[in-house]
């Protein structure tokens, strides 16, 4: 699974068109795919045509913020492990719910810098465009895998009304050990020798 998903990347990629350059960071586009980041060694900012040609310049700007948070924050890198821990481990629901807890966490994260510094007509408008992001691709792309994507989008857009600035080393402190905890019982669970009764 993780095999086919980064051989999909690697395809998408080969699809964009070169548009500018962030930060540092590259930006392609691409017929359909996006937004999101490509690439590990060399991340790719890859947006779809449409969004480029139909949105607002400040709204346009504030999914680059997102996507450069990722990048900033090397969530690829983090993400490629989860994905590999949820292979590893793919019979253990506390991992499935943990790695999706993380991964919103991330996306709350990421929607935290891309509206920090805007005005609220921004704000509102880069939550629309969640939303119609979202009615265009279920169920073929999920916000956050594992959970239900709905409640991962309500989670965001409310993160994002209160603007508290992005909790998430508290909850990721709090995420962290229950994960480790959940994996060690449930791996002492299936270690345990069936006992004849």
């Amino acid at each position: 699974m993780v095999v086919r998903r980064l051989r999909r990347l690697g395809r998408v990629l080969a699809a964009t068109t070169a548009t500018a350059v962030r930060r540092g960071v590259p930006v392609r586009a691409h017929a359909s795919e996006g937004p999101m980041v490509v690439g590990l060694r060399r991340p790719t900012i890859v947006v779809p045509h449409a969004l480029l040609d139909a949105t607002p310049s400040e709204i346009f700007d504030a999914v680059l913020r997102h996507e450069q948070a990722h990048v900033r924050h090397r969530d690829g890198v983090l993400a490629l492990a989860m994905a590999l821990l949820c292979a590893l481990a793919w019979p253990l629901v506390p991992v499935w719910i943990a790695v999706a807890r993380v991964r919103l966490l991330m996306e709350l994260r990421a929607d935290a810098a891309a509206v920090r510094t805007c005005e609220a007509p921004i704000v509102r408008g880069y939550r629309r465009l969640l939303l119609d992001l979202a009615q265009q691709r279920w169920p073929a792309h999920v916000l956050a895998p594992g959970l239900d994507p709905v409640a991962a989008l309500r989670a965001r857009l409310a993160a994002m009304a209160s603007r508290p600035g992005a909790p998430w080393p508290l909850q990721l402190a709090f995420v962290g050990p229950l994960a480790i905890t959940l994996l060690v019982l449930s791996l002492i669970h299936i270690s345990e020798p069936t006992r004849p009764y």
